[in-house]
């Protein structure tokens, strides 16, 4: 399982995350001033800052460490203009089913987040 927590706001910027918080691993960043490359805003700004904050690799309890960064820090992510949030829940593996336990549902809970998830099934190894 590979947890994340997209996060975007109008006034947000992921370099000033990054300015707070040096340790994190981001994918799929962009500033509000980045000019879109694709898609119908092709040319133009973004207008809003966005990037997905992922758990390292060597994390065992991956989705444990995401929630528990998210219930200490997110306050102060949100005041660095964070307006837009989702965990999203990103499985891949041969078998068709996940499953979590209640201290982890609370624990989702608590956040007061929606919650995406996506699962891909590998064939074969």
């Amino acid at each position: 399982m590979y947890p994340e927590w997209h996060i975007s706001g109008e006034d947000f910027s992921p370099k000033e995350l990054l300015h707070h918080f040096p340790f994190l691993i981001l994918g799929r960043t962009h500033e509000k001033t980045d000019i879109c490359k694709k898609g119908p805003r092709k040319g133009q700004e973004w207008g809003y800052g966005s990037t997905i904050i992922v758990v390292e690799d060597n994390i065992m309890y991956k989705l444990d460490w995401l929630l528990d960064f998210i219930l200490e820090n997110g306050q102060k992510i949100r005041d660095l203009g964070v307006n837009d949030e989702i965990i999203w829940l990103v499985w891949w593996g041969i078998q068709g089913n996940m499953e979590l336990d209640k201290r982890i549902l609370e624990k989702i809970a608590s956040t007061k987040l929606d919650m995406a998830m996506n699962y891909y099934y590998i064939n074969g190894k």
